[in-house]
């Protein structure tokens, strides 16, 4: 190509995020990035449901001191966001992803739960399957990772998120097999 040069931005990465969401939450990734997972975290989100009354005072205290970072049962991801690359896993393997569109609060809050408690089953009643697209910089040292698995080392600035996807968006939608409520 003479006189013409092909630029590529090859210093980001469309990486996505799934969690469930309750509305307020949606406005704060927007306002704020996506925070990452710590103590102060949990707990605002647990505050703010009870608040709001999706969850009772007991079921907000379970939550509070059987969370994950309170009493880490597995590799703890303390202070680290979780991203993937692979868009196509959506269609293909909607299967990794159901348990975080379909529980509200993260594996840092409900990983402590019993799958078969009436608590676990309430995580689901409440917020919406959610999508956050976020365009990473892979020059930041933050960001790691490795077979489309990416992490980003601390909260991800609300520059970086690019949409959130929730059942009726047109690209959440073009995802048949994921949960729509």
């Amino acid at each position: 190509m003479t006189g013409r040069r092909l630029v590529r931005d090859t210093k980001l990465i469309r990486a996505f995020h799934c969690t469930r969401l309750l509305d307020h939450e949606v406005g704060g990734i927007k306002a704020s990035g996506l925070l990452s997972l710590n103590l102060k975290l949990v707990t605002q989100r647990i505050d703010r449901a009870e608040q709001r009354g999706y969850l009772t005072k007991e079921q907000a205290d379970e939550l509070r001191t059987g969370n994950l970072v309170v009493r880490p049962t597995k590799a703890l991801r303390e202070e680290l966001v979780a991203f993937f690359t692979g868009r196509y896993l959506l269609d293909e393997r909607p299967q990794q992803f159901l348990h975080l569109l379909k529980t509200w609060g993260g594996e840092g809050i409900y990983f402590g739960v019993s799958e078969t408690s009436g608590l676990y089953r309430h995580l689901k009643t409440f917020g919406k399957p959610s999508i956050v697209v976020a365009d990473l910089d892979s020059s930041d040292p933050r960001v790691t990772g490795r077979r489309g698995q990416i992490t980003v080392e601390g909260d991800v600035p609300p520059e970086w998120i690019k949409d959130i996807w929730q059942p009726g968006h047109p690209e959440y939608d073009k995802h048949r097999k994921l949960p729509q409520t």
